[in-house]
């Protein structure tokens, strides 16, 4: 007799990929924000639940491949675009920190050459 799909194991897999790395990426949020696991997708407009909610999505977006849409749909009553702007702002943050690294290294190097610059200019009037 053939097994059920429902009790068939592969069929499950995709499933249970899904719902355990759920669990790791609000474990994450958790960690990170510290807004407890079943608060994350509930109701609250507080910065700490925002931040937590779009670190989650974007985690789903970028690691399991999964479409806006089907993230809107997986997490509760959140409309596709809503997840779209969260996960953009998320990637607008990483890109201005990474462009601020960039200007304080620079500043930072022209820092450096001017005192450079002074201390040659020092050794060869003195």
């Amino acid at each position: 007799m053939e097994t059920p799909w429902y009790l068939d194991p592969k069929a499950m897999a995709p499933k249970t990929r899904f719902s355990e790395a759920m669990a790791r990426y609000c474990e994450e949020a958790w960690a990170r924000y510290g807004v407890p696991k079943g608060d994350i997708f509930g109701p609250s407009r507080t910065s700490r639940h925002y931040h937590a909610r779009r670190h989650v999505w974007a985690k789903m977006r970028e690691e399991l491949g999964m479409s806006y849409p089907q993230i809107a749909r997986a997490t509760g009553s959140y409309d596709h675009t809503t997840v779209l702007h969260a996960v953009r702002a998320l990637r607008g943050d990483a890109a201005i920190d990474r462009k601020r690294e960039r200007q304080a290294a620079s500043y930072k190097r022209m820092r450096v050459d001017r005192i450079s610059v002074e201390q040659v200019r020092i050794s060869i009037e003195g």
